[in-house]
């Protein structure tokens, strides 16, 4: 999976212990060959019995009866009293597939029982089905003599995130077996963070709720400073980040000295949990690991820095900021964005040029954070990437600085010789949105490229000012047709209504690209002074220009249109009969409801999508039984379409039922 460049990348937390060897999945032939058949198979016959047995699974069996939780809950009481062992193991995992809480008080009455599997097979079940209630009876079995037991009880606890699992915990933390201990610290980082949930709740009930929940949680911090000093690895890891995860400060010094723990993993927790405690008095410790040769603990360490906001970092960030791992160069640039210290400047300036698109982002975003006015010239020379984000975010940073001076100096990179160059400098005069801008982007219409030209006028519109208008109207004088479409569009973007009357003249241009553009955008700026215009367009020899004039008038809405859009729907070109039935549903006229219904029986496939949607739209309950019968026939997004359109007919025929 490809990392995104945008998001610096953390600490990989420890994987959680393998389960033991009797996975749910190792029941599928105990439940095959346990589990009664269901009448239909017994009628079957032994041959149909097999074959069917042989394409099922442990859940397609038990599923096959009415209900399997009820059959699964009976199963097990009936076995419990055999002291058949399998099928009370089946019927948890039934359970536990199926997540019914129907089935907690038998999951939770079977960790009592005598046969450890049984035991496990509860829990697991137990932890899927995730009630609060299974929390006490779990807890108990982190003293179980089995071990399997005891480290999925020490999980199921955490998954629960339940804080009063904490002492069960601690319990567990101190097991003779390093798999139960780890599996305890791993819960604990899970319950550190957790919050008061209980919906309904205030004032001093809730300072009670939240004090016990913190009271739960401190529970935990001796213990857990304790494990630090384990000889098991993922134990001290899972221990130091289950400390940060509590906010325990009293712990600090003790993560402090664990950096400097024999083991990378231990190392690297220690520092991510002490970026999390908010204690600037381990900085000295936190950048000496930094710079430790062999440390590893570069993403953590600089991401804590970052955190603790202590300007005694930066010299030790900016020797950092050359790593070769481009994860940590990342990171390096958001933590002196941060520190917003003028010291990291330079550094920060050569992130602009770094070969990875991230570190150039994060760069350019710290440049921001520092208010660096003596960066825009390189902020402007970095403009010239591929990467949409990356201009974006360069464009963002241009907009914290001073828009005066930025303006100024994004309109002396106007002359510069590379065409594409200049449209960079473009879209970030258009991102400023500034009334600065307007001059600028004004006189780039002019540009002998036409495509940096182009660019000028969709800046113009994404400014969204009233000034921006007139240059645009100019355009749609152009000797370029494409640039006359262009402007089209951009009017359009621009939503002003003022240019309804000169996209009206621009209907009869002479360019069909230019008509389409402006019937479009007419219909975008919902004038009722545009339906005539639109009407005619639906007359015009170029199939696009009828397809947008149908869009157009669809947006207009107006009862007027009715016959003119019927009449579209013999239209020997598919894309302007569909445009048609949309704008038809889009109407709201029952008007419409018969050419439409018409148009549902003899049209194409995507025909029948949009008359069905149309349909749906007009609340044609009259049309409900054809679109039934039509849907029992197609398949496919046809019958996707159709059986949506139903349901929504079926909702508007019973709310204008009469009410008794």
């Amino acid at each position: 999976m490809t990392s995104d460049p945008s998001k610096p990348q953390g600490l990989r937390l420890p994987a959680p212990a393998a389960p033991g060897k009797d996975s749910l999945d190792d029941l599928a032939t105990t439940v095959r060959s346990t589990a009664p058949p269901p009448p239909a198979f017994k009628a079957a016959g032994m041959g149909g019995m097999t074959m069917m047995l042989q394409a099922s699974s442990t859940m397609a069996l038990v599923g096959a009866v009415e209900d399997p939780v009820a059959a699964a809950i009976d199963q097990i009481k009936a076995a419990a009293a055999a002291g058949d062992v399998k099928k009370q193991r089946a019927g948890l995992i039934v359970i536990g597939r199926k997540r019914d809480l129907r089935g907690l008080d038998i999951c939770i009455d079977r960790l009592t029982a005598p046969e450890a599997e049984i035991r496990r097979d509860a829990i697991r079940s137990l932890e899927s089905l995730g009630h609060d209630r299974a929390v006490g009876p779990i807890a108990k079995l982190v003293q179980d003599p089995n071990l399997e037991v005891r480290r999925l009880a020490a999980k199921a606890l955490g998954e629960l995130k339940d804080t009063r699992a904490m002492e069960a915990l601690v319990v567990a933390l101190a097991d003779k077996e390093p798999a139960v201990k780890r599996a305890a610290a791993s819960s604990l980082i899970a319950l550190g963070d957790v919050q008061t949930r209980k919906e309904g709740i205030g004032g001093g009930e809730a300072e009670q709720a939240t004090s016990l929940v913190r009271f739960h949680q401190y529970m935990a911090v001796e213990p857990l400073i304790g494990a630090l000093e384990d000889a098991d690895t993922e134990v001290r890891q899972a221990a130091a980040l289950a400390l940060g995860r509590l906010g325990a400060k009293v712990a600090v010094a003790h993560l402090a000295r664990a950096l400097e723990d024999p083991e990378e993993p231990v190392r690297k927790a220690a520092a991510f949990a002490l970026g999390d405690l908010g204690d600037r008095s381990v900085v000295p410790a936190l950048c000496r690991a930094l710079l430790r040769e062999g440390a590893g603990v570069e993403l953590e360490a600089v991401r804590s820095l970052g955190e603790l906001g202590d300007p005694q970092a930066i010299p030790s960030i900016i020797k950092v900021f050359q790593h070769p791992d481009a994860e940590v160069r990342k990171l390096c640039a958001l933590a002196l964005g941060k520190l917003g210290d003028p010291r990291a400047l330079n550094s920060l300036l050569w992130g602009l040029q770094d070969k990875d698109t991230g570190v150039r982002l994060f760069s350019a975003r710290a440049l921001g954070q520092l208010k660096a006015e003596s960066a825009i010239d390189h902020l402007i020379a970095a403009l010239t990437g591929n990467d949409f984000n990356l201009r974006a975010g360069i464009c963002d940073t241009l907009g914290e600085l001073d828009h005066a001076l930025v303006i100024t100096r994004l309109s002396a990179a106007l002359t510069h010789e590379q065409p594409k160059f200049r449209k960079a400098v473009i879209f970030a005069l258009g991102r400023l949105r500034d009334p600065g801008a307007l001059q600028p982007l004004s006189e780039a219409l002019a540009d002998p490229d036409e495509s940096v030209s182009t660019s000028a006028c969709f800046a113009l519109a994404a400014l969204g000012l009233p000034e921006s208008l007139p240059p645009l109207v100019r355009m749609l004088d152009s000797k370029s047709p494409t640039m006359r479409a262009t402007a089209a569009e951009a009017l359009r973007r621009l939503g002003n209504p003022d240019a309804v009357g000169n996209l009206i003249e621009a209907l009869a241009d002479p360019d069909s690209n230019v008509r389409s553009a402006a019937a479009f955008a007419l219909g975008h700026l919902k004038s009722p002074d545009a339906l005539e215009g639109l009407l005619a367009a639906l007359e015009d020899e170029d199939a696009d220009v009828r397809k947008s004039a149908c869009n157009g008038l669809g947006e207009l809405k107006s009862p007027k249109s009715l016959g003119a859009l019927m009449g579209r729907l013999g239209e020997p070109d598919l894309g302007v009969r569909r445009a048609a039935v949309a704008a038809l549903g889009e109407l709201g006229h029952p008007g419409a409801v018969a050419p439409l219904l018409a148009t549902l029986q003899t049209g194409d496939d995507e025909t029948v999508k949009v008359c069905a949607i149309a349909l749906a739209k007009l609340k044609a309950i009259g049309a409900l039984s054809v679109m039934q019968t039509l849907a029992e026939v197609t398949e496919g997004a046809v019958k996707k379409a159709l059986v949506a359109a139903v349901e929504e007919l079926k909702i508007a025929k019973e709310a204008a039922a009469p009410k008794r």
